[in-house]
């Protein structure tokens, strides 16, 4: 491994035919000695993907993508970065469907333990799954190989492109690219499918940098910010542990409490206005005369919509009660703590009263 340690947690899917070999002359991977069924390489991913059909844009898919190489190997917390990175991913499955036992929605992928053009896939985003069985393989993931950080975003740009949804993509890591790929240009690719509106798809990117330099907090920053995502810095548990609570599908089973300072923590002032209370996670620019706010992507309409239900202004929470009334799911936990907490208020206007009820399905009146 070159300038190795740089350990990226993506979840991601990754396939790979029979034939199938990786085009670095570092590591050639044949398919054929390797899990094929497994692998997804340049070159072959469309193909393979047609067979899955994403119609369902509404629920938010989150994929991970967790550097395999070997510096995830590295002492950190109560063990090592990949046991604390496996740890954190079962709890998150756990969680998945809280009340059953299977899932959905949640894609898993490793890069690096198969060379440099290929990932593997642990779970396709696009196929329901036994939560018991996966956290199984989870626990089977060991650190070995590089850290291709831009054919791992590459490929997954190539299973995203044309699929209609909502698509969160987290990339763990503990180094730098080691593949001599250019990271920055894959993230753009990666996001550019925001642009592509009449597949309504939307992509939103978090990167953590696992007990990186200074020098190295900085380039992953770049790459963030080259796929218009967020960088973590992970100096601890708790920290990779915020990485995925951050990009999280349950973000809306937050507490109005909880997600309140989700909303106003997850950008620091420097990325808001001066003077606004509007939530820094959607603001785009402030100008002179205005603020200039993004609402590509459910969790953005989410969190704007919270933030209209504790304006002053009556239009801006009926703006608000509208909107809750139509997307109910998932239902934003928050939003109807705030709302049942305004019911209590025996001086609240009928009509507000009504439009609150009508946004609470199986609320008794």
């Amino acid at each position: 491994m070159q300038n190795k340690l740089l350990s990226l947690l993506i979840i991601f899917s990754i396939f790979c035919f029979q034939g199938c070999q990786s085009s670095s002359t570092k590591d050639e991977v044949d398919c054929n000695k390797t899990n094929c069924a497994n692998n997804l390489c340049m070159g072959n991913v469309k193909n393979l993907s047609k067979k899955f059909n994403t119609e369902n844009s509404d629920e938010p898919y989150y994929i991970y993508l967790i550097d395999q190489s070997g510096s995830m190997y590295g002492s950190f917390g109560r063990s090592n970065r990949m046991e604390v990175a496996k740890e954190l991913t079962v709890d998150f499955v756990k969680k998945i469907n809280i009340e059953s036992e299977t899932g959905k929605n949640f894609g898993l992928y490793t890069f690096g333990g198969y060379g440099c053009s290929c990932i593997q896939e642990i779970q396709s985003p696009f196929v329901e799954f036994n939560k018991n069985e996966l956290i199984q393989r989870i626990n089977k993931i060991q650190p070995i190989g590089y850290t291709p950080i831009s054919n791992s975003l590459d490929i997954m740009t190539a299973l995203l492109e044309n699929r209609k949804g909502n698509y969160n993509v987290t990339l763990i890591t503990d180094g730098m690219e080691s593949c001599g790929g250019k990271p920055e240009v894959s993230a753009q690719r990666l996001q550019s499918l925001t642009n592509i509106t009449a597949s309504q798809i939307t992509v939103d990117i978090v990167i953590a940098g696992i007990e990186m330099s200074e020098r190295e907090d900085a380039e992953l920053t770049k790459i963030a910010v080259a796929g218009k995502g967020k960088y973590i810095p992970v100096k601890t548990e708790a920290h990779l542990k915020r990485a995925y609570n951050y990009s999280t599908a349950f973000y809306y089973e937050l507490s109005a409490e909880e997600f309140t300072g989700y909303i106003y923590g997850t950008k620091n002032a420097s990325w808001r206005c001066i003077d606004t209370d509007i939530p820094g996670e959607i603001i785009v620019s402030c100008e002179k005369s205005q603020i200039r706010i993004s609402q590509l992507t459910r969790k953005e309409r989410d969190i704007y919509h919270f933030y209209l239900l504790n304006s002053s202004s009556l239009d801006s929470r009926k703006t608000a009660y509208r909107y809750f009334k139509e997307n109910n799911k998932p239902k934003l936990r928050a939003a109807y703590e705030v709302m049942k907490e305004k019911l209590k208020d025996e001086k609240l206007e009928a009509e507000e009263r009504n439009m609150i009820q009508e946004a609470l399905p199986g609320l008794v009146k």
